[in-house]
């Protein structure tokens, strides 16, 4: 497998990168054509009324019913630009959809020119993509954002190019601020790779089995510790990751996600001292603080999209830049913003017997069916997450820009 670095990848074949550039131009017809014909459906109409509202209004809050805020504020600028209607609408997301092939170039180093073409075709014209592509939900957007932010990552980890992780991170917040199920992305990403550790501790390379590959691994460790030259900087350094950790954990059990954020940066600052103490070749200076600046830039970009933007009373994005005092209050209200849409996703139902209808559970009631759990769970609350008014009827015809 050819794991060239990633400028010369892109230079390897010039035919390559111009068949790709080929194949988002038609992609990008292929959106375009007729892309404002078919009259807005409701799931888009309501997004879009937020977009409309914001660029009327000047305010903007987290609202998780209608998932990330990007593609709320994606289109307030192009409604500012080209005015609202159903082509202006889908303009953004049929975009990103026609400019999601580049991604493909991403994975030279590990496919053939030939592949690299018919990937970037299979990205624009797989028939979901292109649906989906000229539909403005953010279903789109994450899936091409979270690629794209992977693509980045999996570049700097074969060239061994820590500062393509800023690229990996911001592409990951664009993917978080688009929709929630970024999270999803990301989960996939870590049960991946645990397969792949349990395949490369089953087929070890260079090593008999693969507990002499971990102790291969721990063995300048122990010996920083425990051997004859034992490093005092070693202890230290261990000892408030070891401390560190069981804050970590015991915050992230109790719910404090503040704590847990802080704990979290100072364990990769510790863990990086600690193996640069161990093995003082760079390396772990250069990808600690590669990793430690990217997660800075993720939660600058995913702050931007998610914190408020406030008119008269209230905090904003705004006040708190131009008034750092109010900073706290910011991130109080985003926090405030996110943490409600966070539990209604991942939390489950709350109703106590939704679920029930399973192979394990078995039958339950006739009414207490998955669709029942879904709507009276949307229905709970006397404040509607649609429209974010008490007569969701009244506010929808009060103004419908549809």
């Amino acid at each position: 497998m050819d794991r060239s670095s990633f400028p010369e990848a892109l230079r390897r074949t010039d035919d390559t990168v111009r068949a790709v550039l080929l194949v988002v131009a038609a992609g990008l017809v292929a959106r375009l054509l007729f892309l404002g014909q078919r009259v807005a459906h409701f799931d888009e109409g309501r997004v879009a009324y937020w977009a409309l509202n914001y660029l009327e209004t000047g305010e903007i809050s987290y609202r998780y019913i209608v998932h990330g805020p990007l593609a709320q504020y994606a289109d307030a600028w192009v409604f500012a630009l080209l005015g609202a209607n159903d082509f202006s609408m889908r303009l953004f997301v049929a975009v990103v959809g026609a400019l999601l092939p580049l991604a493909a170039l991403l994975f030279r180093g590990r496919l053939s020119d030939l592949e690299t073409v018919l990937a970037a075709v299979l990205l624009s014209f797989n028939p979901i993509l292109l649906y989906y592509s000229r539909f403005y939900r953010s279903s789109l957007l994450v899936a091409a954002f979270m690629f794209v932010a992977f693509g980045f990552g999996l570049r700097a980890l074969d060239d061994a190019r820590p500062r393509l992780l800023y690229p990996a991170f911001a592409f990951g917040a664009l993917g978080f601020a688009a929709k929630e199920n970024a999270l999803v992305y990301l989960m996939c990403w870590v049960g991946a790779g645990a397969l792949l550790l349990d395949f490369s501790l089953m087929n070890p390379r260079n090593y008999d089995s693969g507990l002499d590959a971990v102790l291969a691994r721990i063995d300048p460790y122990v010996d920083a510790l425990a051997g004859p030259d034992r490093s005092t900087d070693v202890i230290l350094w261990t000892a408030v990751s070891v401390l560190t950790l069981l804050v970590l954990g015991y915050a992230a059990l109790s719910g404090w996600p503040l704590t847990a954020i802080v704990a979290a940066l100072v364990l990769l600052v510790a863990l990086t001292m600690l193996v640069d103490l161990v093995h003082p070749e760079g390396a772990a200076i250069r990808w600690g603080g590669a990793l430690l600046g990217s997660l800075g830039l993720f939660a600058l970009v995913s702050l931007f999209f998610y914190a408020p933007r406030t008119v008269g009373a209230g905090v904003g994005l705004w006040d708190a830049v131009f008034d750092p005092t109010r900073f706290p209050a910011l991130l109080d209200a985003t926090w405030g913003d996110i943490r409600p849409g966070l539990e209604y996703w991942f939390g489950g139902s709350v109703e106590p017997k939704c679920g029930e209808e399973t192979v394990i559970g078995g039958t339950s009631a006739s009414w207490n069916t998955p669709s029942a759990c879904w709507r009276t769970t949307r229905s709970s609350s006397s404040r509607s997450p649609w429209l974010g008014s008490s007569s969701p009827v009244t506010a929808a015809t009060a103004r419908a820009p549809w």
